[in-house]
């Protein structure tokens, strides 16, 4: 896909949705230009070639694993090179999902039953907690000026879509789905906050992103520190700006909604924690406190 002189639409909905009978893991280490000023995503034709995959199998960004030393950038993955060669310095996006893919390959090989959340939840049960930012559908619609100093924070009580169908009561992924503009987007950070009290930074700020035209238009922020939390509650969306440049920001808040991913069904019944402090313990808590069992 990335040997193109240009990219469509076409071109990556061909790649992501290549051979789907033959192939069960798609690595995809790619995206907008890493320029950290644009804001681009998949378009119609590749998001319809994503959810046909995802009715096979396939993982979000949950996990990370290793590619490069920040300290040492020299260093890499070891690995086969082009034309015949070796290197040991094979580094970002491009060695680490190959890694994730080659562990989840094994897990399939395994026991070929798993489905793309059970990789998911496997994934969340075998890592390891490591310098994460810690300190059906709910909508609010306001518009809201987002001052140049201090924070502007909104609330959502949901119940989770309880007494019906489609009732939540352990999470998965979460979805802030925001809309927003700036006199410098980069500026803008956005944090969201759990029931449960788990905050999620899911924008940070972007120096080189000085956007002052098209902000977020119903843009999809994820998070996944609050998988297996019960989710009735209230929410909480923060938005702040962190400037440098001594000018004052400005900006609007025009709108966000927030989109819970989970089951009804407790997927860890049989598993006990063993320390007693642990996220999965805590979320044990939590539920027999609400009386979920």
């Amino acid at each position: 896909m990335l040997d193109q002189p240009y990219m469509t639409d076409l071109i990556e909905a061909n790649s992501m949705g290549h051979e789907p009978h033959k192939i069960h893991i798609y690595s995809a280490s790619w995206g907008p230009t890493d320029d950290g000023r644009t804001v681009d995503g998949p378009r119609n034709a590749t998001m319809r070639a994503i959810v046909r995959g995802v009715n096979e199998s396939c993982s979000s960004t949950l996990a990370s694993t290793f590619s490069n030393g920040a300290r040492d950038p020299s260093t890499g993955v070891a690995t086969t090179d082009l034309y015949g060669k070796c290197t040991a310095t094979h580094s970002g996006t491009s060695a680490a999902a190959p890694e994730a893919a080659g562990v989840f390959a094994l897990a399939l090989h395994a026991n070929p039953s798993l489905t793309w959340r059970d990789i998911q939840h496997l994934t969340v049960l075998t890592s390891k907690r490591n310098s994460l930012y810690d300190a059906k559908v709910c909508l609010l619609r306001k518009c809201l000026e987002i001052p140049s100093e201090g924070s502007i924070t909104l609330r959502i009580e949901t119940t989770a879509c309880g007494g019906s169908g489609s009732e939540v009561r352990y999470l998965e992924h979460v979805q802030a789905v925001v809309s927003a503009n700036a006199s410098r987007r980069g500026d803008l950070e956005l944090f969201l906050t759990s029931p449960m009290g788990t905050k999620s930074m899911i924008l940070s700020r972007r120096a080189n992103d000085d956007d002052s035209r098209d902000g977020f238009a119903k843009w999809p922020f994820m998070t996944t520190h609050t998988w297996g939390e019960y989710p009735q509650g209230t929410w909480t969306l923060e938005a702040r700006f962190n400037s440098n440049s001594g000018a004052p920001a400005s900006g609007w808040l025009r709108g966000w909604s927030l989109v819970l991913h989970g089951s009804r069904a407790p997927p860890y019944a049989q598993l006990q924690p063993q320390d007693p402090h642990s996220k999965l313990a805590v979320v044990k808590k939590a539920h027999e406190d609400a009386g979920i069992k």
